[in-house]
């Protein structure tokens, strides 16, 4: 498996390179801020909550410089629910689960280096055995290196999740069965050169190389390198304006189980060429977007070209936020032997008042590609949060997912989630939550589209 053996060769080297230089700089914590590795494309813009999250870059977030040193926090929660149908499937069982959930946050901050890591676990156990126990990890590691100041810096990072096998269901949610899910682990390395060409002119030269693999053999691996480089400039206070170009390389490694069916599977080769502007019209607003077209030369002999595009505005009036975002990109997914071709579209508004807030969100997403199941995705959904003492917070949401009532097996079926939580805090970092979580599947339930779920639970936690 030709990923499994470069990810491990080029990985083990990068990780102990950053290992060795970490102490290196221990003596010297002034908290400097860190240069930045593999600059966030001019513009980028969370997505809101609870909508699948546009393309971004693994390492788009800064890494916090307050402190300097390693700062550590973490924490574990035990707990018992009750799940009407823990298989999520149209024949429901109902079971008993003892949840154990730790936490770990690590952060190092050096004078030129620095480091994150944060993990979650979930340890499912099903007292009457209707379903086998169950153990998931969460994780998200960076790690940054000045290795020339202010000119090149390495960066790593590491990301692991369950995720749906079919990309247009979006994130899995605590009542949706892992029987649709897989172990998804993306690990990237890459060095960005960023030379002074003048004070309002910011170049970079990128080499980055990132492993996709997956804990089912039924998975394709894919690894990708790729070269960039982008070029911004500052024409005024508000205005700035540039271009990037990326060549792309990505093996897809078929676990000698798939064979590539269609013209556009397996190896690929990609070129994509835009042009980028960002605008900040007022204190309170700004608006950026990206556009160009990415070229596919696939081994099978088969070309495609795609326009891309990345574009968003976010204004704020008062206490109301409201953001409108659409990406068209290649992503990943995890049931087919090839990139998927996305055009997202997602608007949302958030706002703040005395105790809490509301948040409201919709997100439409079509997929283009030879191997894609379905073709079209729709999430609406709302969050509120308020706090009825110092101690006491409410937290609930709603929102509805899916396209078709009536998907086949393969499909992407409708669903309604709802969720509802009660936090108490109780003295000597601890805390007590109640909570509810539902799914309802209106259309025609098979095993592969689930059935309605009810969780009912309580948790006790202990932050350190």
């Amino acid at each position: 498996m030709r990923a499994r053996r470069i990810l491990a060769s080029v990985f083990a080297f990068l990780a102990l390179s950053l290992a060795v230089s970490l102490p290196a700089y221990a003596d010297s914590q002034t908290g400097a801020p860190i240069p930045q590795g593999a600059p966030a494309p001019q513009g980028s813009a969370p997505a809101p909550q609870g909508v699948k999250p546009l393309a971004s870059p693994p390492n788009d977030a800064p890494i916090s410089s307050e402190r300097a040193g390693l700062t550590v926090h973490g924490n574990i929660q035990v707990g018992e629910e009750y799940n009407d149908n823990v298989n999520d499937t149209n024949r429901p069982k109902a079971d008993m689960v003892t949840r154990v959930n730790p936490g770990l946050d690590l952060t190092y901050v050096g004078n030129r280096a620095s480091a994150e890591v944060s993990y979650r676990g979930d340890l499912r156990l099903y007292n009457t055995g209707r379903r086998p126990n169950e153990m998931f990890h969460t994780l998200n590691a960076k790690g940054l290196l000045d290795v020339i100041p202010n000119t090149l810096v390495l960066d790593v990072s590491d990301q692991n999740l369950m995720v749906f096998r079919d990309i247009a269901r979006g994130t899995p949610s605590g009542v949706d069965s892992t029987r649709n899910q897989v172990n998804q682990n993306i690990a990237s390395a890459g060095l960005t050169l960023t030379p002074n060409l003048g004070e309002r002119t910011r170049a970079s030269l990128g080499y980055r190389i990132t492993a996709t693999l997956y804990g089912s053999r039924q998975d394709p691996d894919m690894l990708t390198q790729d070269i960039s480089l982008d070029v911004m400039h500052e024409l005024t206070d508000r205005m700035r304006a540039g271009f990037d170009i990326v060549a792309e390389r990505q093996l897809v490694d078929q676990n000698g189980v798939r064979t590539v069916r269609h013209s556009e599977e397996g190896d690929v080769t990609r070129v994509t060429g835009t042009l980028v502007g960002n605008y900040a019209y007022s204190q309170n607003g700004s608006l950026f977007c990206r556009g160009g077209a990415i070229y596919s030369l696939y081994d099978t002999g088969a070309t495609v070209v795609y326009p891309t595009w990345s574009a968003g505005l976010t204004h704020t009036l008062g206490k109301t936020t409201f953001t409108l975002q659409t990406d068209a990109s290649y992503q990943n997914n995890p049931g087919s032997s090839s990139d998927i071709f996305q055009t997202t579209y997602v608007a949302s508004m958030a706002h703040a008042f005395g105790r809490g807030t509301v948040t409201l969100r919709a997100g439409y997403s079509r997929y283009f590609g030879q191997t894609s199941h379905y073709d079209q995705d729709l999430t609406i959904g709302v969050d509120a949060t308020y706090d009825l003492t110092e101690r006491l917070k409410l937290t609930v949401g709603a929102h509805r997912a899916g396209w078709d009532e009536n998907a086949s097996a393969r499909g992407n079926p409708i669903r309604y989630y709802g969720e509802a939580e009660l936090a108490y805090q109780l003295p000597k970092n601890f805390s007590v939550k109640l909570y509810y979580q539902g799914k309802i599947t209106p259309g025609r339930h098979t095993r592969q589209s689930g059935g309605n779920v009810n969780v009912v639970g309580i948790g006790l936690q202990y932050s350190f």
